[in-house]
C-alpha cells in the first residue's frame, strides 16, 4: 500500500525507477512521489510536486532515473531532475492531447504519443523537440522503444 495518499484518490499513472528505489504516482491531477524502505518494505510519501500541468494524468522515469517527465492530456509536459525535483521550463505545448511518455533505453530520448497519432521525440536532458511524427491510420495508445 502506499503511505500518504487518499482513500478515495484513482491513480491515473504509475512509474516505477529501474532500481526500484522511487515510486511516481498521479492521483487527481496531483504529482506524488514515494521512496521505498527497503527494511520494512513500505512505500512512504517523501513530497507532492507541485506542477504546472494542473491536468496531469502521465508519469515516466527515464531509465536510469535521472528524470521524471509528467504530461497532461492537453498535450502538455513538464520534466523534473530527481537529483533536487526541480521543474525545468515546460518543453512542449501541444494542442493534441497525450496518451503515453517513454523514454529511449539510454535515457537520451522521451517519446511523446498523441491522441491524433503523431509521436514527438524529445532529446533529454536538454528537452528540445526534435522531430515529429505523424503516424498515419494508427491511434498512439502506447509509445515504445525497442533494444536494436
Amino acid at each position: 500500500s502506499l503511505t500518504g495518499i487518499d482513500a478515495d484518490c484513482t491513480l491515473e499513472s504509475l512509474s516505477l525507477t529501474s532500481d526500484g528505489s522511487a515510486l511516481a504516482g498521479v492521483c487527481n491531477s496531483q504529482v506524488h512521489l514515494f521512496l521505498k524502505d527497503f527494511e520494512s518494505g513500505a512505500w512512504n510519501e517523501s513530497a507532492s510536486l507541485a506542477s504546472s500541468l494542473p491536468g496531469a494524468d502521465l508519469a515516466s522515469f527515464s531509465p536510469a532515473g535521472a528524470f521524471l517527465a509528467v504530461g497532461d492530456e492537453k498535450g502538455n509536459l513538464a520534466v523534473w531532475s530527481t537529483a533536487d525535483y526541480a521543474e525545468t521550463p515546460e518543453v512542449m505545448r501541444s494542442s493534441n492531447g497525450l496518451v503515453s511518455l517513454e523514454f529511449s533505453p539510454d535515457g537520451e530520448f522521451l517519446a511523446a504519443g498523441h491522441w491524433d497519432g503523431s509521436v514527438s521525440l524529445l532529446t533529454v536532458p536538454q528537452q528540445t523537440t526534435t522531430t515529429t511524427t505523424r503516424v498515419v491510420g494508427i491511434i498512439t495508445g502506447v509509445v515504445s522503444f525497442t533494444l536494436e
